[in-house]
């Protein structure tokens, strides 16, 4: 008798602490659930098949290679596989919203219902697959993709959520340029080699945008808040203009966000591109919604 399996994984974005949670800094890491993976299987005897509903025809040469190396973390084979497998991927590559890590988090999950990884080896056995597919992971990625709420991140594997008591104007829009996620890592790096003093003194105004920043999220007095969020994200978005990872589109659209009302804006992810935090004071007109493609978050 054939059993159905069905999860999804979420796109995530992170609010503070990209690139300094590689250095054992903490990071404010959240789902993005308009953006998922899904996962549906059917079990049985048969030939396994799958099926990826997606029109980009690279994504199954993608999957194939992403799925033989997480077989080989758990010591199985190909044709150990059995029954269908549909996959319906929705979260945009390269826009800084762990599109490889919800794939990463997708597969050990469906691995979990198989009965090859253990439930409390589900983390770690995603970021070593994330690990072994981007050359560094810090985990903080796995855990947006795995979450349903707001989580503090440190890289030693540590989580939790915090409060939040109060709802920010806040939104997500796409400056409509790539990242990629090695070479903005190794940029940061680059930079840390040459100039260690600088690196340092960046990474601890990243982890102080942190500490703001949950602070703000915290407080029931929302116009203070406000103020302190605001100085969180300004203190990030200016750690992402130090390491010279702003520029080009994303440096525009963030201008663009700033110019049309938003009063503190920030890359969200590695860094070159991709998507972009914008807080706004108030809601943002529904016609700026629909000009800038700003999604409520």
């Amino acid at each position: 008798m054939s059993l159905e399996y069905g999860k999804k994984s979420y796109a995530k974005w992170i609010l503070a602490g990209e690139h300094t949670v590689l250095r054992g800094g903490p990071a404010l890491v959240f789902p993005f659930k308009k953006y998922f993976i899904e996962f549906k299987y059917l079990a049985s005897d048969n030939e396994f098949h799958l099926q990826l509903k997606s029109e980009d025809s690279p994504m199954e040469v993608l999957f194939w290679g992403i799925m033989e190396k997480a077989l080989h973390l758990v010591n199985k084979k190909r044709n150990d596989l059995k029954g269908q497998l549909k996959i319906n991927p929705q979260i945009p590559i390269g826009g800084g919203l762990g599109s490889s890590s919800a794939l990463c988090v997708s597969l050990i999950e469906w691995f979990h219902y198989l009965g090859w990884v253990p439930k409390d080896q589900i983390f770690s056995a995603s970021r070593e697959l994330e690990h072994i597919i981007h050359g560094e992971s810090s985990g903080v990625d796995i855990v947006g993709a795995m979450s349903e709420t707001g989580q503090r991140f440190l890289k030693k594997g540590d989580y939790d959520s915090f409060p939040i008591h109060w709802q920010p104007n806040w939104y997500l829009s796409d400056c409509g340029q790539k990242g990629v996620t090695a070479s903005c890592i190794q940029k940061v790096q680059t930079l840390l080699k040459k100039n260690p003093d600088i690196g340092a003194k960046i990474d601890k105004q990243m982890i102080k945008s942190v500490e703001l920043a949950q602070k703000s999220l915290g407080l029931y007095d929302e116009e203070q808040g406000l103020d302190i969020l605001t100085e969180a994200i300004d203190l990030a978005s200016s750690c992402f203009k130090q390491w010279g990872l702003v520029h080009g589109s994303l440096k525009e659209h963030m201008h663009n966000l700033t110019r049309n009302g938003a009063i503190s804006v920030k890359p969200t992810g590695s860094g070159e591109g991709g998507y972009v935090l914008s807080l706004w004071k108030r809601p943002a007109p529904p016609i700026l919604k629909n000009q800038l493609g700003l999604i409520e978050v």
